[in-house]
């Protein structure tokens, strides 16, 4: 159930690319979302790779950067020009027979194509902010690179970025919580909220639910969540 509140929410994630439903559920969750931009890439991570499905089975993608390396920021990353042919058709394939194929085909083929030769955080935020209109998320965007926060880093930077944005409440995914990331005492007098997904819906990129579901249906999963302490 989606708790609600009126005080001043924000949250701060990497920019991924077509991530799956919970990043959007936090987005849903804050007013302002700041993505963290200059911040260091991790080849491991989910950054530029989801899940969509083909032929009824996971199927892991993966967006080709130029030279990626953990030494530089995720800013100081640039997307192959090569990926997107080849992606489209496994897209078409997979999921042209879907029921809402032909309501989202144009939307997402632009949105991939929208990637030739970006920086990867700069078609992250692209994405990101072009999926949350599409569905009539309210929520504000805005890089950390633009907010001068001095040489803090890890939790005393999203402490300072909080307060730029004169947040009430930090909403951070519930995998910060499991690992012991942040503390609640650290961030006084900001509330630190963690938040849980309460839907089933696995863990499948973006693309496939608007292919697999409505708009309406998918605005519905994205409330399917609770904030805990």
């Amino acid at each position: 159930m989606m708790v609600i509140s009126s005080a001043h929410k924000v949250a701060c994630m990497q920019p991924y690319l077509f991530p799956y439903l919970g990043y959007f559920q936090l987005i849903n969750a804050v007013d302002d979302f700041i993505v963290l931009d200059d911040v260091g890439y991790f080849k491991k991570g989910w950054l530029h790779r989801n899940q969509i499905l083909v032929n009824n089975q996971p199927f892991l993608f993966t967006v080709p950067l130029h030279k990626s390396s953990q030494n530089r920021f995720i800013n100081e990353h640039y997307i192959q020009d090569s990926w997107s042919t080849k992606f489209l058709v496994t897209l078409k394939h997979a999921y042209s027979k879907y029921p809402y194929f032909d309501d989202s085909w144009e939307f997402i083929e632009k949105l991939i194509l929208s990637t030739y030769k970006k920086n990867l955080a700069e078609a992250g935020l692209y994405i990101l902010k072009q999926i949350s209109l599409r569905l009539k998320l309210q929520t504000n965007f805005e890089l950390s690179s633009k907010i001068n926060t001095g040489d803090k880093t890890k939790q005393d930077r999203i402490i300072a970025l909080c307060k730029f944005k004169n947040a009430l409440t930090y909403i951070n995914p519930i995998g910060g919580k499991e690992i012991g990331m942040y503390h609640k005492k650290d961030f006084k007098p900001i509330e630190l909220k963690f938040i849980q997904r309460e839907d089933n819906e696995g863990m499948f990129s973006i693309i496939h639910y608007f292919f697999t579901k409505s708009l309406d249906e998918i605005r519905d999963i994205l409330n399917q969540y609770k904030l805990i302490d």
